[in-house]
């Protein structure tokens, strides 16, 4: 069984699986839930994301310029399927905040997430 890692320590951010530390951008420009952190194999020290993919992204305003050439997005309809990423495919943490009221419990991931932007 391997070791489950509760927060993954980058340079410039700290990835964890509490809200709101666990949105992340990645390389192909998607944005993910971070789930858990697994070492695998355990003692490896190579690490993958257990995540849940944001199905719908759209710019968070237009004007005076396109939000996603700052990779600043609303996004919404999270995938109910978790699956599995290489740490190194992270492009960076993103800010995450409700982008309407829905209230996070205790840091758990809830069954729905609102709109975040």
């Amino acid at each position: 069984m391997s070791a489950t890692l509760k927060k993954l320590s980058f340079s410039t951010f700290v990835l964890t699986n509490r809200f709101p530390n666990i949105v992340c951008l990645l390389k192909d420009n998607s944005i993910i839930v971070c789930q858990d952190v697994v070492e695998c194999p355990e003692g490896s020290k190579d690490y993958v994301i257990i995540e849940r993919k944001f199905l719908c992204k759209r710019d968070a305003f237009l004007v005076p310029y396109r939000s996603s050439d700052y990779d600043s997005y609303v996004v919404s309809k999270l995938c109910k399927n978790a699956d599995e990423w290489d740490f190194n495919l992270i492009k960076g943490k993103m800010f995450a905040r409700p982008n309407k009221f829905n209230p996070f419990h205790n840091g758990n991931i809830p069954s729905t997430l609102p709109d975040i932007l």
